[in-house]
């Protein structure tokens, strides 16, 4: 597991960005962190590479850092981050930021990596360590820049908590179409808990796991018969219902209308 920091060694601002420490880490299910950071007045921006990260906030709860993710909090606002297995790779950088109202703060943004990114990244940690001024003022410089490049690369699209997972969840449904999908099942693909599954899902999509898959069976149902290709048994089978009755049903109590009258 690679977990190393890069301290200054002395005073370290420029451009209004006093950067404080950064962190490099890729770890596995081992990393697991629990901690309550003084009032400083510090921030923390998260970057991740790759794999997977789950950080706990008091207000806005329970946010996922998948790749290519962008985040900015408060450093008193999480108690708690871990990776979510197999892997997480990502920078944690602590720092000051004169004009912080301008910050976006906890909310996850999905930036693109730009090209020779992960060695601007080396080259500021480096620099941060030197015991030169000169490198640890370009350090902060450095860091400012990205920092507004991530920022500005994120307006793009604002991710809800969780969301990036609810879709991935969404896209399966359609492959285990005919699996009578369980929702803990669902939560242990998510590595969430069901609780909190279900709350994830509702937040993006208005509706429980349940009834968004029991939807999206009758759907795929109405367009298999539609298609005149499959008679209501054959449908009823392909989608997993045990007997074409509890199919017959459910379909009708979903679209106010019995199979048999689709052509």
């Amino acid at each position: 597991m690679l977990n190393q920091p890069s301290i200054p060694q002395g005073h370290a601002m420029t451009g209004g960005v006093e950067l404080a420490r950064i962190w490099h880490v890729d770890g596995g299910e081992e990393y697991n962190i629990l901690r309550r950071a003084p009032d400083n007045g510090r921030h923390i921006a998260i970057r991740t590479l790759d794999g997977l990260g789950r950080i706990c906030l008091d207000s806005a709860g329970e946010l996922d850092l998948e790749p290519d993710s962008f985040l900015v909090i408060e450093e008193t606002e999480f108690y708690h981050y871990y990776c979510v297995p197999p892997r997480w790779h990502f920078w944690w950088f602590e720092f000051i930021y004169e004009k912080s109202e301008e910050l976006p703060l906890d909310l996850v943004m999905n930036v693109p990596r730009g090209v020779g990114e992960e060695e601007e990244l080396a080259l500021v940690f480096e620099s941060l360590m030197s015991g030169e001024d000169r490198r640890r003022d370009y350090a902060c410089a450095h860091f400012n820049m990205l920092l507004h490049r991530w920022i500005a690369g994120g307006g793009r699209e604002i991710l809800k908590p969780h969301q990036r997972t609810v879709e991935r969840i969404t896209g399966m449904m359609q492959r285990k179409i005919a699996d009578n999908w369980t929702v803990s099942q669902m939560a242990e693909e998510a590595k969430m808990s069901e609780r909190g599954f279900r709350q994830a899902f509702r937040d993006i999509t208005g509706e429980s796991p349940k009834k968004y898959y029991d939807a999206l069976r009758m759907r795929v149902g109405r367009e298999m018969l539609r298609q005149g290709l499959y008679n209501v048994y054959e449908v009823a089978n392909r989608l997993g219902f045990s007997n074409p009755f509890h199919f017959s049903k459910a379909y009708s109590r979903h679209f106010g209308t019995p199979p048999s009258g689709e052509k």
